[in-house]
């Protein structure tokens, strides 16, 4: 499995809500990747991720997707060398992996997952030297609590949102409708 086809995957989840950008989309990858060799013990896909600046990259996943900066990706990327070998059962895997991913870490924005992925305890946080965009190894990942805690989405943008919406019901739609 390639990590474009992770990628991929994160755009055709059936949730309108998923806003994602390059650096989400990254962000979101590297989840994957750390979710896969907590839950199954091996990895998702064999490509590097690197710690650049502003969290774990996927060199292949945000060249892809450099075309959008900072806007919305709309589409998915074509990949140069379709995973056509995976079996059956691989692909369920990643997409129940993608699934895990989308619901822990798909509500937060893009500066959240940067600094969650910033915090003390994190592979970056481990591997990070400025301009030198160290991998994030599987020994990096396996020695973080990366993939053992969790955002609390509580305290996200989102989550907000979702209090307000839970307490003022029509506040929202008041506000949209303004």
């Amino acid at each position: 499995m390639h990590a474009l086809t992770i990628a991929n995957m994160l755009i055709s989840v059936p949730q309108q809500d998923l806003y994602l950008t390059n650096m989400k989309i990254n962000k979101l990858v590297y989840f994957a990747q750390v979710e896969c060799l907590r839950t199954h013990g091996h990895k998702l896909f064999d490509e590097p991720i690197q710690a650049w600046e502003y969290g774990p990259v996927e060199p292949s996943v945000y060249t892809a997707f450099r075309k959008y900066g900072s806007d919305r990706i709309t589409a998915p990327a074509m990949s140069e060398d379709h995973d056509q070998a995976n079996s059956l059962a691989d692909l369920q895997e990643a997409k129940d992996v993608v699934q895990r991913v989308v619901d822990l870490y798909g509500p937060l924005a893009a500066f959240e997952l940067m600094d969650y992925s910033h915090r003390n305890g994190s592979a970056w946080k481990a591997v990070y030297q400025p301009h030198k965009n160290n991998e994030i190894t599987e020994k990096a990942i396996l020695s973080s609590h990366d993939g053992i805690d969790h955002p609390d989405l509580r305290r996200t943008l989102a989550g907000g949102v979702r209090a307000v919406n839970e307490r003022f019901p029509n506040a929202l739609k008041l506000l949209k409708d303004s």
